[in-house]
C-alpha cells in the first residue's frame, strides 16, 4: 500500500487534509467521492481508506455530518421552509434530508425547530 507523506497537523497527510478542506468548502453543493478523490489527488478507494483511518468516518459521512450541522443552524436562525433548508444544506431530496435528520437527531426537522424556539 502506498503511504502518503505526513506533515500536517497531528501527522495527517496533506492529501487527506485537502480532501477534508474540499468537503468543508463544498458540502452545501453536490459533491461526490470522485470530486473528493480528485481534490486529494488520490483514488476513491485510497482517499476513503485514509480518511477513515484519520477521522474514523468516510468522506461521505463527514459531508453528511456537516450538512446536518448547517441544517440545525438554519433551523434555529431562520424561518425558511424545511425544503429550503434541505436544499441550502446540500441535500437534493427533502425526504432523504428528513429521514437522515430524524435518524441522527431523534426528531424531525420541524420538531427540532419547535423545541429550539420554545427554549
Amino acid at each position: 500500500m502506498r503511504q502518503a507523506q505526513t506533515s500536517g497537523p497531528g501527522g495527517i497527510p496533506p492529501s487527506v487534509l485537502k480532501a477534508k478542506f474540499h468537503i468543508e468548502n463544498n458540502f452545501h453543493s453536490e459533491i461526490t467521492l470522485d470530486d473528493i478523490a480528485r481534490a486529494a489527488h488520490l483514488s476513491r478507494q485510497h482517499i476513503s481508506e485514509l480518511f477513515r483511518n484519520y477521522f474514523k468516518q468516510s468522506p461521505v459521512a463527514y459531508a453528511i455530518g456537516l450538512r446536518l450541522d448547517y441544517a440545525r443552524e438554519l433551523l434555529c436562525r431562520t424561518n425558511w421552509s424545511i425544503s429550503k433548508i434541505a436544499e441550502e444544506s446540500g441535500f437534493k431530496n427533502v425526504y432523504y434530508f428528513c429521514r437522515i435528520f430524524r435518524k441522527k437527531n431523534c426528531c424531525t426537522p420541524t420538531d427540532f425547530r419547535k423545541k429550539r424556539h420554545n427554549k
